[in-house]
């Protein structure tokens, strides 16, 4: 019983391991009842623990490569489009001479 107290505390539960261990102390016969499901809960919740942890370290991981794929991209800035202008009036003048064409047939 004590060593479920303590899995309690190493899993930080404090409260849950102060009040089990009151009702243990007080003799509350639901405690010595819920003893099997509280030590399979603690069990669980390990096991989840564990689990998540190196999820964790995968996750960060992959932000860090992320972060190093970001930084490639480089700095963004606006620029004035250099020359498309001139590609944007030359292009229009060939659709209009398309359109001309069409008009004349």
């Amino acid at each position: 019983m004590t060593d479920l107290v303590a899995d309690l505390k190493r899993l930080r539960l404090y409260g849950m391991a102060a009040c089990y261990a009151d009702g243990l102390e007080q003799g509350q016969p639901v405690m010595t009842t819920a003893t099997a499901g509280l030590a399979q809960l603690v069990q669980a919740e390990a096991t989840d623990r564990a689990f998540l942890h190196c999820h964790q370290h995968l996750v960060v991981l992959r932000q860090a490569a992320d972060q190093v794929l970001v930084q490639r991209l480089g700095k963004a800035r606006v620029d004035n489009g250099r020359g498309k202008a001139e590609a944007g009036e030359l292009l229009g003048r060939l659709q209009a001479l398309g359109q001309a064409r069409t008009q004349r047939q």
